[in-house]
């Protein structure tokens, strides 16, 4: 999941960007409601599973030391996690291999700041590293367990309801820990060659991450009263044995996400997006007389 990688979206506050985690205030320094890339307030900034930041600062400072303070707090939050319930399978250490884990930066594009690791020593050359590309501001990198799985469940939520879904992946991991070659598959090959032919354990995971949709929509409407009209939520999905799974979250996007090989996407979505900024004109309308949108 390579546990969560924010990554397919040109947003402009990437890491590349001048200011990559603007305040609200500078976001939206006047009183005026904004919907693009999200309302007011609304950020994709979200740690899942087991996850640390770790300070750019230390890290530069002395990689080898954040990499053990990195890997002890992971320890321990992970026990504490799992105190009283089995680790996922997707988590668990095989026989005698060092855990894995991810180091990444937060919006990035496709993968492009994210590093697996194995180890403190790969963890300490990820950290410097990741800090010391060009145009790089980030305060922090992120560092977080690594879930073992088998394919991406890509999920398009319109109006809080999952209109399409994409099933990807990436082929293989190259020598330095990056994600090479995106592919997509429709479900039927996704069923045979992700899930084993298992499609009761495909449809176990589809409503596993269509309950995290539910799940993330009502977190989401505690960071603002205004719904998104649209979000692209990415899952991991692991098969654990005949008709199971487990889901992992793996990013929420922006509004402005990818839309991949849905070709009736950029209609819905945007149109979704233009029906939001009439929204806050019913009230007013109707308050004097008039009958909805477009009249009073």
């Amino acid at each position: 999941h390579p546990h969560s990688r924010p990554r397919p979206h040109s947003h402009p506050h990437s890491h590349l960007h001048p200011h990559p985690h603007p305040s609200p205030s500078t976001l939206n320094p006047h009183p005026h409601p904004y919907r693009h890339p999200h309302p007011t307030l609304t950020h994709t900034h979200t740690l899942t599973l087991t996850t640390w930041q770790v300070n750019r600062a230390t890290a530069m400072a002395s990689p080898t030391h954040a990499a053990t303070l990195a890997t002890a707090a992971l320890d321990r939050i992970r026990k504490t996690r799992y105190r009283r319930k089995p680790e996922p399978v997707a988590l668990r250490v095989q026989e005698t291999e060092a855990r894995k884990g991810v180091a990444k930066l937060g919006y990035a594009w496709e993968a492009a700041h994210v590093r697996i690791f194995r180890g403190e020593a790969q963890l300490a050359t990820a950290l410097v590293e990741l800090c010391s590309q060009p145009g790089v501001t980030s305060s922090n990198v992120i560092v977080q367990d690594f879930a073992r799985n088998d394919f991406e469940l890509r999920q398009f939520v319109v109006h809080g309801k999952v209109r399409h879904r994409v099933y990807s992946n990436f082929i293989w991991t190259d020598a330095d820990g990056y994600l090479r070659d995106f592919i997509m598959k429709d479900r039927d090959e996704a069923v045979a060659d992700w899930m084993e032919g298992d499609e009761a354990a495909m449809q176990m995971a589809e409503k596993r991450a269509s309950k995290l949709v539910t799940a993330w929509i009502t977190w989401m409407a505690t960071q603002s009263v205004e719904a998104l009209p649209a979000v692209r939520m990415d899952m991991l999905i692991k098969r654990t044995g005949p008709g199971t799974a487990e889901v992992f979250t793996l990013e929420l996007t922006e509004l402005g996400f990818s839309m991949l090989t849905w070709p009736a996407g950029p209609p819905i979505v945007f149109g979704a997006l233009l029906d939001s900024c009439f929204d806050d004109l019913v009230p007013e309308s109707r308050a004097n007389g008039g009958g909805g949108r477009g009249e009073g």
